[in-house]
């Protein structure tokens, strides 16, 4: 985690940047799980991104269906990023205090799900053959801080 500051109309601005470098040989796939990862197999965030219903759906079944021409993922039930060798992520956030810091780095270390693409296809045979729209396609993305805090003030209050 890296952050920076500056200021507009003389009210600081902080930008907390993520970058995630796959240094590796193999693919990596990442998303964020709307519950705590500590302490939970790769089996369990596999099975409850891929295979839970969020609305009318489940992701599985989108990443199967190649009828689909565009795909806009939410990012705590069904963002999915795929990480090729040699590549970067970069997740930015947009926060306005420096005590935002410390939320974003524990957010991330709580929620942030990193696996290798070779675990996911022993869970789910088929994995190669997702349609590549389930797949967020650039190589980095902004978060407001604001939008990202409402979402996990609770777990947040509790500690």
């Amino acid at each position: 985690m890296e952050y920076t500051n500056y200021f507009i109309d003389n009210k600081p601005v902080y930008l907390i940047n993520y970058k995630l470098r796959n240094v590796a040989d193999e693919d990596y796939w990442i998303w964020f799980d709307n519950t705590n990862i500590e302490n939970r197999t790769s089996k369990e965030l596999i099975r409850k991104h891929f295979f839970s219903r969020d609305g009318d759906f489940i992701l599985c079944q989108i990443a199967l269906d190649f009828n689909i021409e565009s795909y806009s993922p939410d990012l705590l039930s069904n963002f999915t990023k795929e990480i090729k060798p040699k590549s970067q992520f970069m997740i930015s956030f947009y926060a306005k205090d420096v005590a935002d810091t410390t939320i974003v780095r524990d957010y991330m270390k709580e929620h942030l799900v990193i696996i290798e693409k070779q675990k996911i296809l022993r869970y789910i045979k088929n994995a190669d053959s997702f349609n590549s729209k389930i797949f967020f396609s650039l190589d980095n993305m902004l978060i407001l801080y604001e939008q990202l805090y409402s979402l996990v003030k609770s777990s947040i209050k509790d500690k």
